[in-house]
């Protein structure tokens, strides 16, 4: 198994990336704009969608390791939940919500600890390089959820689908998803 910054250095000297089956990993959560902002400007003009210079190198993972999926492979990422909400997060949640990017499930534990040491809020996203079918089933995390991670079941029994949508932020995909549905349902009534 490749590690991840060899294959982003080989990208970049390479025409034809190698594609992978699956990539699973725990990017970097390093901000662009730190250190005199000199990531932000090493990879401004790096061709990636997902730059925003307020933002973090972890979405030009994203990106990355997307691109490096074989047709029908899949990415799985534990990473900060900022790129969800927050605005540099934008041209991620764009690119996550391609029409050849098919996010399967996100696990949002928005304010649930997972790491004992680490003051992060992340998320588990799995996607497929694969025509997006918009039925990304998605599930918050509560403290009270926390203590069944380890039951297989959870995921089946409390996640909801969420449109993914590109527009906006995601906030609690749950609160998304009743958002989404009560204005479909007011627009079926009016009409």
């Amino acid at each position: 198994m490749l590690p991840l910054a060899h294959v982003v250095s080989r990208r970049l000297r390479a025409r034809r990336p190698p594609r992978f089956d699956i990539v699973i990993g725990n990017p970097p959560y390093i901000q662009l704009q730190a250190n005199g902002s000199l990531l932000a400007a090493r990879y401004a003009e790096a061709g990636y969608v997902t730059f925003d210079k307020r933002g973090d190198i972890y979405s030009l993972f994203y990106e990355l390791s997307r691109h490096l999926l074989a047709p029908s492979g899949h990415l799985c990422f534990i990473s900060s939940n900022k790129w969800m909400r927050a605005a540099y997060g934008a041209a991620t949640r764009r690119f996550l919500a391609a029409e050849d990017t098919d996010v399967l499930q996100l696990l949002d534990f928005a304010g649930t600890r997972i790491f004992e040491n680490a003051t992060v809020d992340v998320n588990i996203l799995l996607a497929a390089h694969a025509p997006n079918r918009r039925d990304t089933q998605a599930l918050t995390v509560t403290p009270e959820l926390r203590s069944c991670l380890t039951d297989s079941s959870l995921f089946r029994q409390h996640a909801a689908p969420c449109a993914f949508p590109a527009d906006e932020k995601l906030g609690d995909p749950l609160a998304h998803r009743s958002r989404h549905q009560t204005k479909n349902r007011s627009r079926r009534h009016t009409a």
